[in-house]
């Protein structure tokens, strides 16, 4: 069995994009941000799987052959994107351990990616999450307001990750914020991710969530804060867009 599966989540349209492109091949640094991440993965794995949906076609053609596709049929959250790999990918042999990424996040780089896939290694663990910790939420990085916050016990180990639409005005004060890099144990997330539920305000299945199930079975999370905290940038609007752009020299 092959140590490590890496999966990139391409299907959603980005509807605040106002775009009929898919957000995920917009250009950033002068390159298509899907095809940056597909780049940075080729050390763990040579044959990546995309989840694709919206224009799908589209999607594929910039893409370049050795990919696996999963159809996610309706855009309903990371969670049930990548529960559409165990549904539509039944007769593939699955390798041990399964890194999860966004492919609207161009500044990914192999070396946080290594860091991480390291963590979960030596600590045999069962899920690996990348987060970073930003110094406050202002100018470029009033990015990491809307994402969710990381919340850790008394003794500093992660409880759970809760999204910035369901915090408490406290909750959204804590600057460690989930940038949704996981890694997981690929048999512990086939046997749990049909437990997610879209009891939020956005109805949809959090991959997240899955950070929930994982302490409340009393399973260690471990985590890698990513340093370069630019890495953990991602866009849904064309002003974030343009953020992103302006970091790399675009504009």
């Amino acid at each position: 069995m092959d140590e490590l599966d890496i999966v990139i989540l391409a299907a959603g349209k980005g509807k605040r994009m106002n775009s009929d492109t898919p957000k995920f091949l917009c250009k950033v640094g002068g390159e298509i941000s899907l095809q940056r991440i597909l780049k940075n993965v080729t050390w763990g794995t040579s044959d990546p799987i995309i989840v694709i949906g919206y224009d799908n076609k589209k999607v594929m053609k910039e893409t370049w052959p050795g990919i696996t596709y999963a159809i996610q049929e309706k855009q309903l959250g990371t969670g049930d994107a990548v529960r559409s790999i165990k549904n539509t990918l039944k007769n593939r042999s699955f390798a041990e351990n399964v890194m999860v990424l966004l492919a609207d996040q161009p500044f990914t780089t192999e070396k946080t990616l290594k860091n991480i896939w390291k963590i979960h290694k030596e600590n045999n663990a069962i899920l690996t999450i990348g987060t970073v910790v930003s110094p406050d939420f202002t100018g470029s990085n009033e990015l990491f307001s809307h994402y969710g916050r990381i919340l850790r016990n008394e003794n500093g180990l992660i409880r759970g990750i809760i999204e910035e639409k369901d915090a408490s005005e406290e909750e959204k004060k804590i600057r460690e914020v989930n940038i949704s890099y996981y890694c997981f144990k690929t048999k512990w997330l086939w046997d749990n991710i049909d437990s997610l539920k879209n009891e939020n305000k956005s109805g949809e299945f959090y991959l997240t969530d899955m950070v929930q199930i994982a302490a409340s079975q009393n399973i260690p999370i471990y985590s890698y804060i990513v340093p370069d905290i630019k890495e953990g940038m991602g866009f849904n609007t064309q002003e974030q867009l343009e953020i992103l752009q302006k970091l790399a020299g675009d504009k």
